[in-house]
């Protein structure tokens, strides 16, 4: 008997810590790229998007992006090459959605204001437009 309840117990544990865990996805990405709201792209939100690119993202997704960061050639699966086609055609409100909630091994950067990851989303686009610029 007190292993039923135990198990019991167990169950609705993992249940409800389950639901608490994935309730929040929906809440962080805009429907579509019409309500993501856009950063206007300046020389100015260029140069944030980069501050933000180079305290975050650069060890494992390096300089111009292609993945090959100092702490990105340890981890297992690589870390994408941003600036590549494949990943410069997703929409705006996908790659919000992509730096914002991270999928193993890239962390979650939901903690990183609004504001901030749409400049750095302004950042990643400008990597994919000016492959040859970066080295």
């Amino acid at each position: 008997m007190p292993y039923r309840f135990l198990l019991f117990t167990i169950l609705i544990l993992g249940f409800f810590s389950f639901r608490r865990t994935h309730a929040y996805s929906v809440n962080y990405v805009a429907a579509n790229d019409s309500t993501l709201n856009k950063k206007e792209v300046s020389l100015e939100n260029i140069k944030k998007g980069k501050a933000l690119y180079e305290k975050n993202c650069i060890m494992c997704h390096g300089n111009a992006g292609k993945g090959d960061g100092a702490a990105g050639l340890f981890l297992n699966p690589r870390p994408f090459d941003i600036s590549s086609d494949k990943v410069q055609s997703q929409s705006d409100s996908t790659l919000f959605f992509k730096v914002t909630l991270g999928k193993a091994p890239m962390p979650t950067f939901k903690t990183l204001p609004f504001e901030s990851r749409q400049l750095l989303l302004l950042y990643v686009r400008e990597l994919g437009k000016n492959k040859i610029r970066h080295p």
